[in-house]
C-alpha cells in the first residue's frame, strides 16, 4: 500500500525539498514497454519502487514520501526537475491519484 505509514521518526534523513509527485504503471501508456523490469534490472514492486532522475537522486537510494518509504529504482522519463513518479499495480489507479507536491527525505 503506497499511502501506509512505515517510517518512524527515526528514520527521516535529510529533506531533499518539494518534489512533483505522479503515478505510473508498468502497461506501455505508462512505459512506453511493458515488461514489468526497471531500469535497474528489478521488477516493479508497489509500494517500493518509484522513478527518479538519477542524477537527482542516485538508484538505490531510499527516500521517504508522505511517510512511506520508497526505492529509487526506475528512470523518470518526465524531464522534469525535482519530480518522483509512484509505481502502482493498475494503469487505472495511476490515472486517478492525482499530481501533488511532497516532501522528500532521505532514509538515514
Amino acid at each position: 500500500e503506497i499511502g501506509e505509514v512505515n517510517a518512524t521518526q527515526e528514520m527521516y534523513g535529510p529533506d531533499l525539498g518539494n518534489f512533483t509527485i505522479t503515478y505510473y504503471c508498468a502497461c506501455e501508456i505508462c512505459c512506453n514497454k511493458a515488461d514489468g523490469i526497471t531500469a535497474t534490472g528489478t521488477p516493479v514492486i508497489e509500494g517500493q519502487t518509484i522513478a527518479v532522475d538519477p542524477s537527482v537522486i542516485p538508484y538505490g537510494t531510499k527516500v521517504i514520501i508522505g511517510g512511506h518509504v520508497f526505492t529509487a529504482e526506475d528512470y523518470d522519463t518526465s524531464g522534469k526537475e525535482k519530480h518522483i513518479s509512484i509505481y502502482v499495480n493498475e494503469h487505472e489507479t495511476a490515472q486517478k491519484l492525482n499530481e501533488k507536491k511532497a516532501e522528500v527525505h532521505l532514509v538515514k
